[in-house]
């Protein structure tokens, strides 16, 4: 996915300059996260929660979602298996303003916000475990 899913970006959303992009699975359903982070006149452009499928022998690219993010620089998925029966947080780290948390929701296939967080300047975003405990490092 990562070498087509770069050549592909600028078919999908045209003059947006993408920072960062995660890829993950729910079932056998491919997505991938983009981290919207400049349009050439502003920092207050959309990440973007895209869809990957098979097109003969390439890949298909479909925006699923538009996400309101301000200079976002990454996106992490953590896995938090407790977690309202979700399986894992969606976390939109921003460079200008606060980061925000997302669930995913199975039925409509979408990223919900969840929570906001009090950082500025984030430069990338991590998960990890400790003893069962989630920690995420921005």
């Amino acid at each position: 996915v990562g070498a087509a899913s770069a050549q592909l970006m600028d078919e999908v959303v045209g003059d947006v300059g993408f920072a960062a992009a995660k890829h993950f699975m729910d079932g056998s359903d491919r997505y991938l996260v983009a981290a919207g982070y400049w349009d050439g006149l502003s920092h207050d452009v959309d990440s973007l929660l895209l869809s990957v499928s098979s097109a003969g022998a390439g890949v298909q690219l479909e925006t699923r979602q538009r996400i309101r993010t301000s200079a976002a620089v990454d996106w992490e998925v953590c896995d938090v298996p407790s977690l309202y029966s979700n399986d894992r947080v969606f976390v939109a780290g921003n460079f200008i303003g606060p980061s925000k948390t997302y669930t995913w929701n199975t039925m409509t296939q979408q990223l919900e916000e969840f929570s906001t967080l009090p950082t500025v300047g984030v430069s990338s975003l991590r998960c990890f475990h400790i003893n069962g405990t989630l920690y995420l490092a921005a």
